[in-house]
């Protein structure tokens, strides 16, 4: 937990491994900015809660069959939820690009934070390449798009 954590770093501080270095928020300010979803993303959101109302049906199938495993409603319940995620934050990037811009021309320093990286889904998909970088990936990685094909090859081989 965080006390074990809090440990670790003062046990790592004292021995020069880490720096603790710390931002002052005085005078910052923040926006929250409401984004809406270009007509692409919508169809392209669309689309897949389609594909995912699908799975589902493949997936109730599955169980009422006794062919799948027990963990399979939960790790499909998680792998919507990621996939959905990852999906939300890439149909958000054209906006956090504009708003950045907008901001560096008026000078102002831009602190961007996000969610989801996909970092640990395209590791997965360059070792199954037989690969440990991401070079080794063919074509672009997405990662809502990775997450389905694990899902898939997990749970629904062919």
């Amino acid at each position: 937990g965080m006390p074990a954590m809090e440990l670790v770093a003062v046990q790592l501080k004292s021995m020069g491994a880490l720096a603790c270095r710390s931002l002052a928020f005085e005078g910052t300010t923040f926006d929250l900015a409401t984004v809406r979803l270009s007509d692409v993303a919508r169809k392209q959101y669309d689309d897949s809660c389609e594909l995912w109302r699908d799975m589902r049906r493949m997936m109730e199938l599955a169980c009422e069959q006794g062919l799948a495993k027990k963990t399979l409603r939960a790790e499909f319940w998680a792998a919507q939820q990621r996939f959905f995620k990852g999906l939300v934050v890439a149909a958000k990037v054209p906006d956090a690009v504009r708003l950045t811009n907008e901001a560096l021309q008026r000078g102002e320093s831009v602190v961007i934070s996000l969610w989801t990286t996909n970092e640990s889904v395209t590791a997965r998909a360059a070792q199954a390449a037989e690969g440990d970088d991401l070079q080794d990936v063919d074509g672009f990685a997405s990662g809502p798009e990775l997450i389905v094909e694990q899902f898939l090859e997990r749970h629904f081989p062919t």
